[in-house]
């Protein structure tokens, strides 16, 4: 994947950008894909704890989170908020 930015997302999401623009590498929804670092991780709602889930990520080098709230703790990383984080991701897969 060639590198983006994440306006370029935004644009195509209609997210709500909090944090500043950076470009990424890859986008990723699980913690054990090897293309997960300089990546946007997708939260994917299950059962699972989120705080957990965005902790691990960003330990193994993702810069940026896709998600479905503002998670404060995570102030220090660029969030993207959407209303729903299986539409986004489909609208960035086409």
């Amino acid at each position: 994947m060639k590198k983006i930015n994440l306006l370029d997302i935004v644009n195509i999401t209609d997210a709500i950008l909090i944090g500043k623009n950076i470009y990424i590498e890859n986008i990723c929804i699980d913690t054990r894909n090897k293309k997960i670092v300089n990546s946007l991780f997708i939260i994917i709602r299950g059962n699972y704890n989120i705080d957990f889930l965005c902790y691990d990520a960003i330990n193994k080098g993702a810069v940026a989170l896709l998600l479905d709230l503002y998670l404060f703790k995570y102030s220090n990383i660029p969030q993207l908020i959407v209303k729903d984080t299986k539409i986004s991701l489909g609208k960035i897969s086409n």
